[in-house]
């Protein structure tokens, strides 16, 4: 009788277990979908980084000042959250996202697009200075390789960067969506700037 009621007590148990973690993934999503920072490394997530995009826009249409988004895509990163413990992976995508970041200016915004993708939105910036960039980032991010609790792993991103022309983009979408075409296309180590 009181392993029949142990038996039931652990259904009870693995079922609410169940309804929580369901309702973690819920409450996940929303924070996702709802919010403009990634709960992984505290940089812009894909909302923050288009809130950002249609500010460097809207600035180009007032003051005409220049833009430029950099896409950065490692495909190292593809799979390792599966290949080590979670709080090593996301350790380590904290930690790439801030070297990310401190090769930019503070008036620059840098977010995590997917898994492998980081974009920085970077205002006010004249087309020749954007290899500048590029090369100053890519210093930073092949200076050591990146740590995953033991395991080592070598960077080297593809690179694409759209830079506004004269003319005002369609809006933040339409760009962020080129860009996001061109860097899934792009080589490893290749880097292209392209004009919008």
């Amino acid at each position: 009788m009181a392993e029949m009621d142990t038996d039931r007590q652990i259904e009870t148990l693995e079922a609410e277990l169940e309804d929580a973690r369901a309702e973690i993934n819920q409450l996940r999503l929303q924070l996702h979908v709802f919010t403009s920072t990634d709960a992984i490394t505290g940089l812009a997530n894909r909302n923050g980084l288009l809130d950002s995009l249609q500010g460097a826009i809207d600035r180009q249409q007032r003051m005409s000042e220049p833009y430029c988004v950099v896409f950065l895509r490692f495909p190292q990163l593809a799979g390792l959250f599966e290949a080590h413990h979670e709080d090593d992976y996301e350790e380590a995508v904290r930690h790439l996202g801030a070297i990310v970041a401190a090769g930019l200016r503070t008036v620059d915004r840098v977010g995590r697009l997917d898994e492998t993708t980081f974009v920085a939105v970077l205002t006010n910036c004249p087309g020749e200075h954007i290899s500048i960039v590029i090369e100053r980032s890519l210093s930073s991010i092949r200076a050591l390789p990146l740590s995953v609790g033991a395991a080592e792993y070598a960077l080297d991103p593809a690179v694409v960067a759209l830079l506004s022309g004269d003319e005002v983009a369609a809006g933040a979408e339409v760009v962020l969506s080129r860009g996001m075409q061109l860097i899934a296309e792009a080589a490893v180590g290749e880097d292209l700037v392209i004009g919008l």
